[in-house]
């Protein structure tokens, strides 16, 4: 069923389903601000995890993030840790 759903996507979605049905870990997206930078990254996953974020970044402003394991980080405007957040409905 794996392949499957791999071939047909178009997808590299093994480290999701080994997430997912080999483990009990719960994923936890990792978002800060940092001089002008957001940085990111996940854990609690697996090796060759990949799952895009949707990040609030401003009224009415999204951006996508695609964290690994290690951190990564783009430059923004806000300063404010209340108005940047991860979206919730992903973990």
């Amino acid at each position: 069923m794996r392949q499957y759903i791999i071939t047909q996507t178009g997808l590299d979605l093994d480290g999701i389903f080994r997430q997912y049905l080999t483990t009990t870990w719960c994923l936890h997206p990792e978002v800060k601000l940092h001089d002008g930078r957001l940085e990111y990254r996940w854990t609690e996953v697996v090796d060759g995890f990949v799952l895009p974020l949707p990040v609030h970044t401003g009224p009415d402003q999204w951006t996508t993030l695609t964290p690994t394991t290690e951190w990564q980080s783009v430059p923004i405007s806000h300063t404010d840790p209340a108005v940047v957040q991860a979206n919730p409905t992903i973990t």
